[in-house]
């Protein structure tokens, strides 16, 4: 995408950092500690790219107010800013979802769930998300933010609270994060997982968690480049359909 003018090698707290010089900007890499990131400063504005993962082949686009240090120790870097892709054509945003996202949340629903090839199990209606993320009279349980690409709904991270014994504190259970594949690598997965972070840390939250499918190695290798760490002692077990009536119903005597 750019031409590589000169690269020349420095060291920034202790960190070897190879630095390459580019039209427009400065590509900056360097390894840490079982990891490798990079970054990429274009003009004066500065569009970033940044990973974390050593052998992730997409980078993640973040928007130049929400780079921080990104060493061990760094400060959280999101900003909730807009920001502009490398092209400098489509503006990006993440917000809280509203009642008038219902159907785009819905149809990215159906959408996460034939690229997890299980279009079929989806069988929540309209009414169902309404009645979750925005009840009549009462206060939500479940939660919703949602990216958008020039005000268009692309991608959503769905949440609601769980809670730790261990730690006695609430936690955010992630149940569902997609964006659209031709939003991939603007950094929109990033800003929504990033903005649930924050949410936690705000409020006293202990952790973010969710699950993963383990045939989807994009997925795991991007979760890993944000330093999450997958519970590989742990089985998840379900209990639903006809194992759930059997259970609920009354013991013979």
């Amino acid at each position: 995408m750019w031409a590589m003018t000169q690269k020349f090698r420095m060291r920034s707290g202790g960190v070897n950092v190879v630095r390459w010089a580019i039209e427009g900007g400065v590509t900056e890499r360097g390894d840490l500690p079982g990891r490798e990131w990079l970054r990429t400063g274009i003009g004066r504005t500065g569009v970033y790219t940044v990973s974390h993962a050593r052998d992730a082949g997409d980078f993640v686009l973040l928007p130049p107010e929400v780079i921080a240090d990104r060493r061990p120790g760094g400060a959280s870097p999101f900003s909730g800013a807009t920001w502009k892709d490398p092209a400098m054509t489509t503006a990006h945003a993440v917000r809280a979802a509203t009642i008038e996202d219902l159907s785009d949340i819905r149809r990215l629903v159906n959408d996460l769930a034939e690229y997890e090839q299980s279009a079929d199990a989806v069988v929540a209606t309209l009414e169902d998300f309404r009645h979750a993320l925005f009840p009549d009279g009462a206060a939500p349980a479940t939660f919703c933010e949602v990216a958008e690409a020039d005000g268009a709904v692309v991608g959503f991270a769905l949440w609601f609270l769980s809670f730790s014994t261990w730690t006695g504190r609430h936690g955010i259970w992630l149940e569902d994060l997609y964006v659209e594949p031709e939003h991939r690598g603007s950094g929109l997965g990033w800003a929504l997982l990033s903005a649930l972070a924050r949410k936690a840390a705000e409020n006293g939250w202990a952790r973010v968690e969710w699950t993963v499918l383990d045939w989807n190695a994009p997925s795991l290798a991007f979760y890993r480049s944000l330093g999450a760490r997958p519970q590989d002692e742990w089985t998840t077990y379900r209990l639903d359909g006809d194992g759930l009536a059997h259970l609920a119903a009354p013991r013979e005597a």
